[in-house]
């Protein structure tokens, strides 16, 4: 596994030529996003016009979603491709979002945000150095008091390699998944994969699982405070054995 490991380590964890298969997979998320987008601002209590930074927006659909709620949002992702599908999807619902190409470990956005967002397992494909220092430029990025939302999966149910050989149908593609762990570094790869014709297409990445006692040590270590852990969309509590997501919230101190 460690070798695997290493053949896919890559910016965000990614291979760079899965990108538009990501894409493909994913773009059906596009209609559970407003949902996710209420989530969010019943879950951070944001004020009409609040500033939200989107980091690992994808295809921007919950910038999207965001931005019709009247919030001012800046998004930010390392993929140019799926960048300009979310240029094409912000002009198509007539919003205003600031896109943005770059390594989020590098960005230097300083006390002005009032919200930071991290939606559907952006976090955790980097180094632990690498991940930590996302932590660290989310607080930088937050006036006093912002608030953060990363959305994990659950690692426990992860850990059990619940999804391994699972097949389920998105959108009009049966995609096929598998789950491989690595305990020595905390960390599962996932092959996601289906046929288009004749050709097989793969999207594999590498995730580091964060329980919620690392995630509280992460967050006091650079200036944030964990104020609650959700387990789903729909606000229900954190549940170790069942809750599909690990989501955490937590405040710049």
């Amino acid at each position: 596994m460690d070798s695997e490991l290493n053949k896919w380590t890559c910016i965000r964890g990614i291979k760079k030529s899965h990108t538009m298969v990501y894409y493909q997979i994913y773009k059906e998320t596009i209609k559970t996003a407003k949902k996710e987008a209420d989530f969010i601002e019943r879950a951070l209590m944001l004020p009409k016009k609040a500033k939200i930074l989107d980091l690992g927006c994808g295809f921007g659909r919950h910038a999207i979603e965001l931005a019709k709620k009247g919030f001012d949002v800046t998004a930010v992702d390392i993929s140019s491709d799926l960048l300009n599908i979310a240029k094409r999807n912000a002009k198509k619902a007539d919003v205003k979002v600031r896109f943005y190409r770059e390594d989020i470990r590098k960005m230097d956005f300083r006390n002005r945000f009032d919200a930071v967002i991290m939606m559907l397992n952006t976090f955790g494909l980097l180094s632990d150095e690498g991940n930590e220092k996302v932590i660290k430029n989310i607080s930088r990025a937050l006036k006093g008091g912002g608030k953060v939302l990363i959305d994990l999966r659950n690692p426990e149910r992860l850990k059990k390699g619940d999804l391994y050989g699972k097949v389920e149908r998105v959108g009009k593609l049966k995609v096929y998944t598998e789950i491989n762990r690595c305990p020595s570094t905390k960390r599962v790869l996932i092959r996601r994969y289906f046929y288009e014709g004749n050709e097989k297409k793969e999207y594999v990445v590498v995730v580091r699982l964060y329980n919620r006692s690392e995630l509280k040590r992460l967050f006091s270590k650079n200036g944030l405070k964990v104020l609650k852990f959700y387990g789903d969309f729909n606000e229900g509590e954190y549940n170790r054995e069942s809750s599909p997501r690990l989501i955490v919230i937590g405040e710049k101190k």
